[in-house]
């Protein structure tokens, strides 16, 4: 499935590291990241499954 989430401002490094321990592991593929200067988004762009989102949440709350 597609997913897309949205950042204001920086991505918090906490969040980044998940993001690239799932690109990593295969998890996470066809990523795509673009930031806004005007309003000052980053958006990630990606394909995962809902159990590699489940480990996304897991992880970036401290519990994987």
């Amino acid at each position: 499935m597609r997913y897309k989430d949205t950042w204001n401002h920086q991505i918090p490094n906490s969040k980044l590291a998940v993001y690239k321990v799932l690109i990593d592991d295969g998890k996470i593929t066809n990523h795509h990241v673009t930031y806004n200067r005007q309003n000052k988004t980053t958006t990630v762009e990606y394909d995962a499954d809902e159990a590699t989102r489940e480990e996304m949440r897991r992880r970036s709350h401290g519990n994987g």
